[in-house]
C-alpha cells in the first residue's frame, strides 16, 4: 500500500475511532432471489449502513441474501464488487445470476485466466430485453412495497410456527419417557398453575423430604394429586398441557400463513420484474456494447464499471481489478471466516461501505507455523491491539472484535438438513437460535450412532477397526437409501485407509477431511472419530458443527466403545441417544480383540479349551482361528505348520535375486504359519500375523516383510497377511482357502 485513503473503510478499520456509523433509511427493498425474516432484515442493514455484517451456517441463503443485496444496489446504480477466499463461492453468485439471465452485468475478473476469459468472451452485444420494460412501474413498485410489509408479520407468524413446531416434538418426545399409568389422568389445569405447585414440589421433597401441610392443602384445593410421586405426575400435568398448548398455537398460525408462499413468489415475481425494468432502461435501448481490452480495465475503469457494475473476484485479487484511484460502492465479502486479516483489510480499501458475511462457528482461515513465529514477534515489538493478530483472527472475528456495536444479523432459518441433523448444530453451537424450515423424513433414523466392539483400535491416527465398521455395516445400510454419502476424519491417515478401502470395493463415494467437506453437502454424512478417547484435535468445535451440517438427509457418528470424555463428541452422542435410542453397537469383531486388557477373563477361558502352540497370544489366536476355519469347512486333508522356515520351500529352479536368496536361506527367516495338503504334501497358504507397532510402515521389518512378500511371489505361493488391528480374520482366512483349494504349488 502506498497510502490509506482518508475517510476510506480501510482507514476506519485501522483506525476505528474515526469510524462512523451514520445510517440512512432506504424505501422497501426488493427480493427478487426469495426472502424471509433474517434475510429481510440482513438486505436492510447492508443498504442502510456502510459497514454491517451477516452470519450463519450453510443452509440458511447467504448467497441467496448477497444476491438480494446486489439486485437492490444495481436499483441504486451503485457499483459493487463480490469477493471470497476461494473461486467456487464467487461461482455460486456468478451461477445464480446466469440462471436468473442477469449475468452480463458481471465480470469475473481476479487472477489472470479469469481476466483472460472475460476479455474474449465480449460479444459487444446486449441481450434481448424487450420484454423487460413495464409500462406500470410505479404500480408495481407500490404493490410490491405493500406485499413487502405484509410478509413482515407473515414470516413472524412462519418463524413462531416453526419454533412451536420443534417444541411440540420436544416435548411429545419428553411425554414417551413417563409411565403409562399418569395417562389415566384426564382432567386438565393451565401451564401456570402446574408450573408454581411443580417447584413448590419440588423444592419442599429436595430440602425436607416431604409436603408441607400447607402445600398440601393447597394441592387439594386445586384437586392436584398428591402422593409420593406428586413432582412426576405434576412435571407429567404440565408437559401434557403445553402440548394442548402448542398444538393449538401450530394449528392457529398454519392458518395465518397458509398462503405465505404464494405471496412470497408474487413479491420474488414483482421484485424480478422491477429488476429486468431498471436494467432495460439502462441498457435496453443500446444497439452495440462497448469491449473492453486489458488496459482499459485499468484506463476506463469508470465506463467499465457503468457496463459491468458487478465484479466477481478473490479477496486475495480485490485491490488488483480496478484502477486503485477508483472506489466501488460496495464491497460484499463472502466467506469472511476464512478470510485472513491482510488480505481483508486491503479487501476494504477497495470500497465504501462493505458487506461482511461468514460463520465464526465454521472453519477459521488456516496460518502456517512460520507466518506465526513472524505475527509473533511484531506483537511482541509493537504495541497492536489483539483484534488485528493474523495469527489468531479471522478477518470476520477481527471486524467483529472491532465494531461490536454495527448492525449484524445472524440468519435463522434453516433450510438444508433435517430438523435433528441442524437441531444439535443449534443448540451446541449456535445458543439454539436455528430455526428448522426442514420437514423430518420418518422413513429413517436421521442421526444415527455406531459404536465399534471394545479394544484400542485407534493407532496413532488411524483406526481401522472403524473403517471396516464403515465398509461392511454402515455403509450397505446407507446404500438401500441414499446414492449421495460421503465420508469423513479429522485425521489423513484414516482419510486415506478410508478412501483405499472405498476403491477397492469399486464404490465412488469421496473420503475427505473436514476442511476438504467445507462448502459442499451430500444425502448422508459418515463421521469416523478415529480416537479410543475423544483428543482435543477430533472435538474441536469448528470441525465438528462443519462435519455435522454436511448431511442433508442422514447423520452416521461412528465411535469407539467405552465411556467417551466430556467433549463436544460426548454431547453428540448423547445427544443422538436421546433423540434415536442407544447406540447402535458393531458386530465387527477380531481374534485379536482378546489381546485388549479388558479382555482378560475371556482370554483366560479361551486356554481352558484351547492349547498353547506358542508363547505369544497372538499366534495362539491365529492358530486356533486357522484350525477352527479348515475344520468348519470341512478341508480335513488340511493342515498347519507354524513357524515354517522359508528355505524349505525354495529349490534350485526357483528364480530368485541374489538378495531374495539371501534372506530365504537364513536360518530365522520362516514363515509364520503355512497351511499345506496333507495328501499331496503340497504348500496351499502363508498366513503372516503382523503385530501393529512392530511391523509398522517404514520399519526395518517392512523392509523385511516386503522381501518375503517377493519371494513367496516369486516362488508362487499365496499369502495372507492378518494385521492385528484388523477384523474377520476367520472370514478373510475362509475367503483364502475358498479361492485356493484345487491350486497349489510343489
Amino acid at each position: 500500500m502506498e497510502f490509506v485513503a482518508k475517510n476510506s473503510l480501510l482507514e476506519a478499520y485501522l483506525n476505528v475511532e474515526s469510524y462512523g456509523n451514520h445510517s440512512s433509511a432506504k424505501s422497501a427493498p426488493i427480493f427478487p432471489f426469495g426472502c424471509n425474516r433474517s434475510q429481510y432484515k440482513a438486505v436492510k442493514n447492508a443498504l442502510e449502513n456502510p459497514l454491517s455484517i451477516i452470519q450463519g451456517p450453510p443452509g440458511t441463503g447467504k448467497t441467496q441474501t448477497i444476491l438480494n443485496i446486489l439486485a437492490n444496489l444495481l436499483l441504486e446504480g451503485k457499483t459493487m464488487e463480490v469477493v471470497s477466499n476461494n473461486n467456487s463461492a464467487v461461482e455460486n453468485v456468478k451461477e445464480k445470476l446466469e440462471t436468473a439471465g442477469f449475468d452480463f452485468i458481471c465480470a469475473q475478473l481476479g487472477r489472470a485466466s479469469n481476466k483472460k476469459a472475460f476479455l474474449e468472451n465480449q460479444t459487444g452485444t446486449f441481450p434481448d430485453m424487450d420484454s423487460w420494460k413495464l409500462d406500470n412501474s410505479k404500480e408495481i413498485r407500490q404493490e410490491a412495497v405493500a406485499l413487502s410489509k405484509e410478509l413482515q408479520g407473515l414470516y413472524k407468524c412462519q418463524e413462531t410456527l416453526a419454533i412451536s413446531s420443534e417444541k411440540l416434538s420436544e416435548y411429545k418426545l419428553q411425554l414417551e419417557r413417563f409411565s403409562k399409568k399418569y395417562q389415566a389422568e384426564k382432567r386438565q389445569w393451565p401451564v401456570k398453575t402446574l408450573e408454581k405447585y411443580l417447584l413448590i414440589c419440588s423444592y419442599e421433597l429436595e430440602r425436607k423430604h416431604r409436603l408441607s401441610w400447607w402445600t398440601r392443602l393447597r394441592l387439594r384445593y386445586h384437586r392436584l394429586p398428591i402422593s409420593e410421586e406428586t413432582t412426576d405426575i405434576l412435571n407429567f400435568l404440565l408437559i401434557t398441557a403445553k402440548i394442548d398448548n402448542l398444538e393449538k398455537q401450530c394449528k392457529l398460525y398454519s392458518v395465518q400463513v397458509q398462503d405465505i408462499d404464494a405471496k412470497n413468489t408474487r413479491l420474488r415475481n414483482l421484485s424480478e420484474r422491477i429488476l429486468k425494468d431498471h436494467l432495460y432502461r439502462k441498457y435496453g435501448g443500446k444497439k452495440e456494447r462497448k469491449v473492453f481490452s486489458a488496459d482499459d480495465i485499468y484506463l476506463k475503469t469508470r465506463e467499465l464499471l457503468q457496463e459491468y457494475p458487478v465484479v466477481l473476484s478473490t479477496t486475495f485479487s480485490a485491490t488488483s481489478n480496478i484502477n486503485t484511484g477508483y472506489k466501488f460502492d460496495y464491497l460484499i465479502m463472502d466467506e469472511a471466516s476464512q478470510v485472513d486479516i491482510a488480505a481483508g483489510a486491503l479487501a476494504l480499501s477497495c470500497a465504501r461501505n462493505a458487506v461482511i458475511v461468514g460463520d465464526l462457528k465454521q472453519l477459521p482461515n488456516v496460518v502456517d507455523s512460520h507466518t506465526e513465529e513472524i505475527v509473533g514477534a511484531i506483537f511482541a515489538k509493537y504495541n497492536i491491539a489483539e483484534a488485528y493478530r493474523y495469527s489468531s483472527n479471522s478477518f470476520l472475528s477481527s471486524i467483529c472484535t472491532l465494531y461490536p456495536n454495527i448492525p449484524q444479523v445472524l440468519l435463522r432459518e434453516h433450510y438444508r438438513c433435517d430438523p435433528l441433523i441442524i437441531g444439535f448444530c443449534s443448540k451446541q453451537f449456535y445458543n439454539g437460535e436455528l430455526i428448522p424450515m426442514k420437514k423430518g423424513g420418518a422413513e429413517f433414523a436421521p442421526v444415527r450412532v455406531v459404536r465399534t466392539v471394545k479394544g484400542n483400535h485407534a493407532r496413532g491416527t488411524v483406526n481401522y477397526r472403524q473403517v471396516d465398521t464403515i465398509m461392511q455395516e454402515i455403509l450397505p445400510a446407507l446404500e438401500e437409501l441414499f446414492s449421495d454419502i460421503g465420508i469423513i476424519a479429522p485425521y489423513n491417515n484414516q482419510v486415506n485407509a478410508l478412501q483405499s478401502a472405498i476403491e477397492a470395493s469399486g464404490r465412488n463415494y469421496v473420503a475427505a477431511t473436514v476442511h476438504k467437506f467445507q462448502g459442499r453437502e451430500d444425502d448422508a454424512i459418515v463421521l469416523s472419530t478415529v480416537d479410543n478417547q475423544i483428543q482435543e484435535f477430533t472435538d474441536d468445535p469448528h470441525l465438528l458443527n462443519v462435519a455435522v451440517s454436511r448431511a442433508r438427509k442422514q447423520f452416521t457418528l461412528v465411535v469407539s466403545a467405552g465411556e467417551q470424555p466430556d467433549s463436544n463428541i460426548r454431547d453428540l452422542i448423547d445427544y443422538i441417544e436421546y433423540y434415536q435410542g442407544s447406540a447402535a453397537e458393531s458386530e465387527i469383531s477380531s481374534i485379536y480383540d482378546l489381546l485388549y486388557e479388558e479382555y482378560t477373563r475371556e482370554l483366560l477361558n479361551f486356554y481352558k479349551t484351547h492349547s498353547r502352540v506358542s508363547e505369544y497370544d497372538s499366534e495362539n489366536l491365529t492358530y486356533w482361528a486357522i484350525h477352527d476355519t479348515i475344520k468348519e469347512m470341512g478341508f480335513r486333508h488340511l493342515k498347519i505348520l507354524m513357524h515354517y522356515p522359508l528355505r524349505h520351500l525354495i529349490t534350485a529352479a526357483s528364480k530368485l535375486t541374489s538378495e531374495q536368496w539371501d534372506y530365504a536361506s537364513r536360518s530365522w527367516t520362516h514363515i509364520d504359519f503355512l497351511i499345506y495338503d496333507t495328501v499331496t504334501h503340497k504348500a496351499i497358504l502363508a498366513v503372516e500375523v503382523d503385530g501393529t507397532q512392530f511391523h509398522k510402515a517404514g520399519s526395518r521389518q517392512s523392509e523385511r516383510d516386503a522381501i518375503k512378500d517377493s519371494v513367496l511371489e516369486s516362488i508362487g505361493l499365496p499369502l495372507l497377511r492378518l494385521s492385528t488391528n484388523g477384523s474377520q480374520e476367520k472370514k478373510k482366512i475362509s475367503h483364502a482357502l475358498s479361492n485356493l483349494i484345487g491350486f497349489s504349488i510343489s
